[in-house]
C-alpha cells in the first residue's frame, strides 16, 4: 500500500479508536487537489487512486467507514486556504490528504495542524514545515 494510502488508514484507525461513540458516522477525509488546470493529471491520478483503495475495502479503512470530500486547489494557494477552511469549518473533517505542491502545503499546513486535523501530503514536503514547524498531526509521504 502507498505511503501516503497508509497515512490515511493509520490515522483513520487512530481517530476511530479516539471516538468509538461514533463509530456509526462516516469519518469525513479531505482531499486536496489539483483536479483543474495544467497540473490536473496530477490530482485526478492521486485521487482515482485514492478512490480506487476506498472503494476496493467497501467505502471503509481502517476497517472504518469513511466519505471523502473533493476540493480542487487549482494550484493556487488562496483557493487552497478557503478550500481548507471549508473542510474544517463546515465539514469538521479530522484528516486531509492529498497537497502534492509545496506553494499548497505551504498556504494550508498551520491552519490545519493549529486546529489538530492530520495533514497527510503525498508530495509536498517543504522544508518549511521540517525542525521547529514540525507537527506530530502531518505525516509527509516523499
Amino acid at each position: 500500500m502507498h505511503h501516503c494510502l497508509r497515512g490515511v488508514a493509520a490515522a483513520a484507525a487512530l481517530i476511530m479508536a479516539c471516538g468509538a461513540a461514533h463509530a456509526q458516522a462516516p469519518i469525513k477525509i479531505g482531499f486536496m487537489g489539483e483536479l483543474s488546470g495544467p497540473q490536473a493529471a496530477v490530482g485526478q491520478d492521486q485521487l482515482d487512486g485514492f478512490m480506487l483503495l476506498v472503494e476496493r475495502n467497501g467505502g471503509k479503512l481502517g476497517g472504518q467507514p469513511v466519505e471523502i470530500l473533493r476540493e480542487d486547489t487549482q494550484l493556487k494557494p488562496d483557493v487552497a486556504n478557503q478550500a481548507a477552511r471549508r473542510l474544517v469549518e463546515r465539514e469538521k473533517v479530522p484528516i486531509v490528504t492529498g497537497i502534492s505542491f509545496s506553494n499548497i502545503m505551504l498556504a494550508v499546513h498551520k491552519y490545519l495542524t493549529d486546529r489538530e486535523v492530520f495533514v497527510i501530503g503525498s508530495n509536498a514536503g517543504p522544508s518549511q514545515i521540517a525542525g521547529p514547524r514540525c507537527s506530530p498531526y502531518q505525516f509527509i509521504t516523499s
